[in-house]
């Protein structure tokens, strides 16, 4: 298979997973080798969370991540099996151990897109791998002490520059969360809620000292989605998790801005940002190109969106949301993937004039920079599967809720082209349609804490492996679609 360069994109959710055996105090600091692993104790063997009440057998006992089961490595598997997509042992996830002693100084805002702790600790749920286990503690390690106390105080790296600069649009602690889950480690689920008072703090204060009033447009979502979606990420987990009353307000508010927000559309069914932002997706001709009718958004951030308000509906079962996220998966089928190439732009959109799709990556981007062994072919453009991906649930989601099956078949779709592609090719791919390339997660970044592919595909994917949404093969990719 040939290797992926990843692509840092500068989304998710708190999930599921329940584990079966029996776990037995002591077993961590009793000198055996309890689970015949090659390795006794806390803290030379991964298994062990702490030497005095953990167990040696892993996974441990009767601990759940999330408010609901995952798919695990053998429900990828059987989803595998059951789309006739063939597989070796190799393609499954086999992580070492990393033998860095701490995570320190992540880039927060340039350097990270999803929440690195929950990507481990549920890497790790839904396969029993120690390697994740080993990143998962090195990254509890790093949220408990550094992210919110903005270490190193001197970094423009830190929570404290993507707090002052950027309206906290890289936040994370959801993952806090699901370690506290896994591990019972109630020092995690209290510096998660210290994130979270920040976010309410922030968010009772915004409009002249008070609340946004819902119905307007909502603050910080004009340029850019992924802000706003992590804090109600957050809030949603929270609320479940503690049950206190300011982290029930905090996601019901913010739910309610969300449902209300002007830069929605109800036509299309989807958000889409102002007027002033348009340099984001058209470059230079940003005002002029939405006075022409075009309408834009960005490709990875609906799908952090998605994932935030999928946990509300979840947790709350408002049929607003769930209205909402059907109607965000329609748009995202019939328009996300491009007619010429099947593959999802960083941006794309619609003219609201005429109807067309636009999507960024057709507009043509030069000679295409291949790697190393991917042959050149007549017609290929630069391109970056990564953001198909990233839409995976997405549609998913609108499959499940809509008792759609044609939509879980197109959210198969949207993941065989995304994992198999190419990074700088619009035409080559890893792995055929009937074959797997990797499992997800299953690639490390080069700096060997963080997980290739924009931090991790879990994030955007896990639904699609889930038993319920076995479904049929795929269908043809649409067609009639026309590209200005």
């Amino acid at each position: 298979m040939m290797q992926y360069r990843g692509l840092v994109l500068g989304a998710i959710l708190a999930l599921p997973c329940v584990f079966s055996g029996a776990a037995v105090a002591g077993q961590c600091n009793d000198g055996v080798d309890n689970d015949g692993d090659g390795r006794i104790d806390y803290a030379a063997d991964a298994n062990c969370f702490d030497a005095a009440t953990d167990n040696d057998e892993a996974p441990p006992a009767g601990r759940t991540v999330g408010g609901f089961r995952i798919p695990d490595l053998q429900d990828e598997r059987n989803a595998y099996t059951r789309w006739g997509w063939s597989f070796t042992a190799g393609d499954e996830p086999n992580p070492a151990n990393y033998p860095s002693a701490n995570v320190y100084n992540p880039d927060i805002h340039n350097g990270t897109e999803g929440d690195d702790l929950w990507s481990y600790v549920v890497a790790y749920a839904r396969t029993g791998k120690s390697g994740y286990l080993d990143r998962a503690r090195k990254w509890a390690r790093y949220f408990k002490q550094d992210y919110r106390n903005c270490v190193p105080s001197s970094s423009g790296h830190n929570f404290c520059f993507d707090r002052d600069n950027y309206q906290m649009d890289h936040l994370w602690g959801w993952g806090l969360v699901a370690w506290y889950e896994l591990t019972g480690d109630t020092a995690a689920l209290n510096e998660a809620k210290a994130i979270g008072d920040v976010v309410y703090n922030y968010w009772s204060n915004r409009d002249g000292g008070d609340w946004p009033t819902p119905g307007g447009s909502m603050p910080d979502t004009d340029y850019s989605m992924r802000g706003p979606a992590r804090q109600l990420h957050l809030a949603a987990r929270l609320a479940e998790v503690t049950g206190e009353a300011r982290f029930i307000e905090l996601r019901d508010r913010l739910t309610d801005l969300w449902i209300q927000n002007s830069f929605y559309n109800s036509t299309y069914g989807m958000y889409f940002v102002a007027r002033y932002a348009m340099t984001s997706c058209k470059g230079g001709a940003n005002e002029a190109a939405y006075d022409q009718g075009l309408r834009c958004q960005s490709t990875f951030q609906i799908g952090v969106l998605a994932e935030a308000l999928y946990q509300v509906w979840r947790t709350t079962g408002r049929t607003d949301v769930r209205d909402r996220l059907v109607a965000m998966a329609r748009y995202v089928d019939q328009r996300a993937l491009s007619p010429t190439y099947d593959l999802a732009g960083s941006w794309f959109g619609v003219n609201i004039n005429t109807g067309a799709t636009w999507i960024n990556y057709a507009q043509g981007a030069g000679s295409p920079e291949l790697p190393g062994g991917c042959p050149v072919q007549a017609g290929d453009v630069w391109w970056d599967a990564v953001y198909t991906t990233s839409l995976v649930n997405t549609v998913a989601f609108g499959g499940k809720l809509a008792n759609d099956q044609t939509l879980v078949n197109r959210a198969r779709h949207f993941l065989d082209r995304g994992t198999k592609g190419v990074y700088g090719s619009a035409k080559c791919r890893t792995a055929g349609d009937n074959e797997v390339d990797h499992f997800v997660d299953a690639e490390m970044s080069s700096d060997g804490y963080e997980l290739a592919r924009n931090n991790g595909e879990l994030q955007y994917t896990w639904l699609l492996f889930d038993p319920s949404l076995a479904g049929t093969p795929p269908p043809s990719p649409p067609t009639g679609l026309t590209v200005q």
